[in-house]
């Protein structure tokens, strides 16, 4: 028995798959009707702290989370000032090692927000759709579960649990997840993802024309809100 450490794996398998891509619109603008747009994918934890300085001046907030977050403590931003109350949204699952082949469920469960009376009471609305992923799905169920939280889109991945890299000889390398994550009802995140409110799907047609249909659903809904 010998342990082995294989060293620089998150880096030499993860990192190297990213690629730098031009944005193709600013990370934040406010929409009409007194709406703020929010791109999650974009905004660095100091700039998404600035813009959730100031939301309480908003009708409602569109959380944009199609694809991974660019700032790692989003939910933990985010979720303060939504949240009235600390809210346990998920539980998970470990394996025993005593135990091959044996999962156990933890009994302390993931809360997130705070005691806070002046939080949001705006519209949040969250846009997934299958690029949402892991911490993805995490920061979307946070807005969804939000008091007036909405999520609107399409399947995500699926994914919700902690990451573990398997290199092999050959220098390929494959990504698994390392436990369960399981809803409060015990049914498994997996392979449902985030629970979505309104499905809409991309048209082929409004892609042509350069339109954003989950977009104009999420203005659409924070403006027939009545409350």
């Amino acid at each position: 028995s010998m342990d082995v450490a294989i060293h620089n794996v998150y880096e030499r398998y993860w990192e190297k798959g990213k690629k730098v891509e031009t944005p193709t619109h600013e990370p934040f603008r406010v929409l009409k009707d007194s709406i703020l747009y929010l791109d999650l994918t974009m905004l660095s934890s100091e700039e998404l702290r600035k813009q959730m300085e100031r939301v309480k001046a908003y009708k409602g907030i569109i959380f944009d989370m199609r694809g991974y977050p660019k700032a790692l403590d989003c939910s933990s931003i985010v979720a303060p000032c939504l949240y009235p109350h600390r809210k346990a949204l998920f539980y998970y699952s470990y394996a025993d090692y005593w135990q091959p082949g044996v999962f156990r469920k933890n009994p302390y469960w993931q809360e997130f927000g705070t005691e806070n009376p002046n939080y949001y009471k705006g519209i949040p609305v969250v846009l997934v759709n299958g690029l949402a992923m892991s911490g993805s799905e995490h920061i979307a169920t946070i807005i969804g579960n939000a008091p007036k939280g909405y999520v609107i889109g399409e399947p995500t991945c699926g994914v919700l649990g902690n990451v573990l890299y398997v290199p092999f000889v050959s220098g390929v390398a494959t990504r698994i997840t390392g436990r369960g994550v399981y809803w409060p009802d015990g049914t498994c995140t997996y392979p449902g993802g985030a629970k979505i409110d309104q499905y809409v799907y991309p048209d082929p047609e409004a892609i042509r024309q350069g339109k954003d249909a989950m977009l104009e659903e999420a203005v659409k809904y924070i403006q027939e809100r009545k409350d």
